[in-house]
This record gives C-alpha cells, structure tokens and sequence, in this order.
C-alpha cells in the first residue's frame, strides 16, 4: 500500500521492474505531478473487522459513504468503524481459560437481528490473563489481554484482514440446505443450496439488478454482504438511498443484515476491482461467527472489465478475456461455499 501525492490517494504497487514500480491508484490522479512524493506504508491493504459493519456503506477500500454519495471526495480519508460509537460487551471467557484463534471471547449487539461474535485473532494463542467487565466501550479499547510464553499481548473489537488474502478454513461442509431467494419461480426452477455459487447472466434490462436487490433483503441467510461494482452513479444513489427504507419480512430495516460495498463506474478501475476482495473478506469474517452469508456481486463482468483495463495499464498482451481473472475467479467464488473457522 502507497500513498500518493499530496493528496495522499491510496493506491498498489502491482508490478516491480529493477528500480520501477507499478502503482495503481484508486482515486483520480488529476493534478498529480513528478516530482510529487509518495510514501510507502509497508504493508498490504487491509480491513477493518468489527462492530459496526451492518448497516454501514463502503467503496472498495472500505472507506465510508454517506446514503447519497455514490463517489467519496477525493483525497478524503476517514474510519472504516465509528471510533466515538460505544457498544455493550458481554464477556464469554474468564481468566485462566486457554484460548486459540478465533474462538469467541465476547458478544456485542450490533443490530437487532444479528449478535456480534468477538474472535480472538488467528495469530493470538495463549492463556487469558485479564478480561474487561461486562459494559459499554468503544472499538478501540482493549477488552481482553493473553499470555504465550511469557509475552502478553492484548486485543479489542477491531481486527486488521489484508484485502486479498482468505481467512483459514479448516475444512469444507457438505451444504444440506435451500438457498431461499424470495422468488418462488427461482426457487422452484433454478434451486440453489446454501453454501452453493450461482450466476445470473442476461442482458442489460432484464431485471438481474432488480432480483440481486430483493435476494439480498428475503433470503433465508443471517447476513448480506452486497457488493456493486461498475453501476452508474444515479442508479447506485438511487439504489443507496432506497435502501435505508428497505423492512425485511420480520418487518426489521433490511440494513440491519446488510453491509453494501460500492463502486460506481466512473471511480478507477483499480477500486473497482478491489471491491469483490473487500466485500469477500467482511462476507468470510461474519461466516468465521457461524453466521450464514450471503455474498452478492453485481456484476461481475463490470469486475472482468476492471481486470481487463487493469491490464491495459500493465502493457499486457491484449486478449478475449483478462488474463487474471481465471486465477482470481475461484478467490471470489470460494468465500461462499461452507468452510468452518479452524476453531469451530
């Protein structure tokens, strides 16, 4: 991850050459000039993981948007998670108790239809030797501090996730249930399993747009994760404003199961592209909880496109269809089928 500019976009180095690198940004580079500094920050791009997520609406590298803001202002940064917002934690350890990896040591009510499950991070293991008391705290405050081998270490509600690497699994489950979409002629006709990936092609009109929306609000899953990359910006802030007047047929606001990633066709192809990854690594965090989730992409061939340019920019050999994206195809596909946390 880089910065670039004085305006400090965010941006990836994708390709070394000797001494040169390759930076995609994911902001417009108007105004840039050479001569402009540009600062490594030495490390990949990651996501914020924690309370807060549902109901909430990202770009493609998870920075906030407002229900009327389909584009973010440029050179603009601001927290994945509300760091003033405090939450009501529950403590399900107690101190002596030996904890591994994504075991869950608290609970937080996010929204009235799905219970936070704090884990503890894969790379923590050890022996708790201190757990906050039940109360209300914010997502930076220490809840819970491990010992291993003589080294204490703490941890809170946010946990940091490199966009583009899968969280681990420790095996894959047989799916034994129906996806229910809300569409009777779907369910009856194009039956889908739990744990299952389907695709929706069709030409422009159709009503695939139209079916993903009404999926995400009726299926039968405790969690949606909605990804919309490459729409034009006045269908995605029509989309974004609907959405928040959106019940579910418990009558609860549809945003209470609901965390939307979106990225506008105007925005650089590299955000757009990165927001299949992002929306991936939220939709496996809340499977990790035993959650059933849903991870929607709409669509997917905009994606392609954004791979495609991507390429182009690369000076790659022009093809049919992008080079990466079979290697990358299975990495957005593989999040939804039933892989239990290793813990679990």
């Amino acid at each position: 991850m880089v910065l670039v500019g004085k305006a400090q976009a965010p941006g990836e180095v994708v390709k070394l050459e000797g001494s040169q690198a390759s930076i995609l940004v994911y902001e417009d580079m108007a105004g840039v000039c050479v001569g402009d500094p540009v600062k490594f920050m030495r490390k990949p791009f990651t996501v914020e993981l924690g309370p807060g997520l549902l109901g909430s609406v990202f770009d493609g590298v998870q920075r906030p948007l407002k229900p009327h803001e389909a584009v973010p202002p440029r050179g603009v940064s601001f927290a994945p998670l509300d760091r003033l917002k405090k939450w009501t934690f529950r403590p399900t350890v107690q101190v002596g108790e030996h904890i591994t990896g994504g075991d869950i040591f608290g609970r937080v009510q996010e929204t009235p239809l799905v219970e936070h499950r704090l884990m503890l991070p894969h790379s923590l293991m050890g022996t708790v030797t201190w757990i906050a008391a039940p109360g209300e705290y914010t997502v930076e405050q220490r809840l819970i501090e491990v010992e291993f081998q003589g080294k204490c270490l703490s941890h809170g509600m946010i946990t940091e996730w490199p966009m583009r690497k899968q969280r681990p699994s420790r095996d894959q489950l047989e799916p034994n249930t129906l996806l229910t979409t809300g569409f009777r002629v779907l369910d009856a006709f194009f039956p889908c399993a739990q744990g299952f990936a389907c695709a929706m092609p069709g030409a422009c009109g159709c009503g695939k747009s139209t079916i993903t929306y009404n999926i995400a609000r009726y299926s039968n899953v405790d969690v949606v994760v909605f990804v919309i990359c490459g729409e034009r910006s006045s269908d995605l802030s029509d989309f974004l404003y609907g959405i928040q007047y959106a019940r579910t047929e418990t009558a609860e606001p549809a945003t209470s199961k609901i965390c939307i990633v979106a990225n506008s066709c105007n925005m650089q192809p590299a955000a757009v592209e990165g927001s299949i990854y992002t929306g991936a690594a939220i939709a496996e965090y809340y499977r990790d909880m035993g959650y059933r989730v849903a991870l929607v992409a709409d669509s997917t061939s905009r994606w392609a496109i954004a791979l495609q340019d991507i390429a182009s920019h690369l000076g790659e050999i022009p093809s049919g269809f992008d080079p990466h994206l079979s290697p990358r195809k299975p990495f957005t596909v593989e999040p939804l089928r039933c892989r239990p946390w290793l813990s679990s």
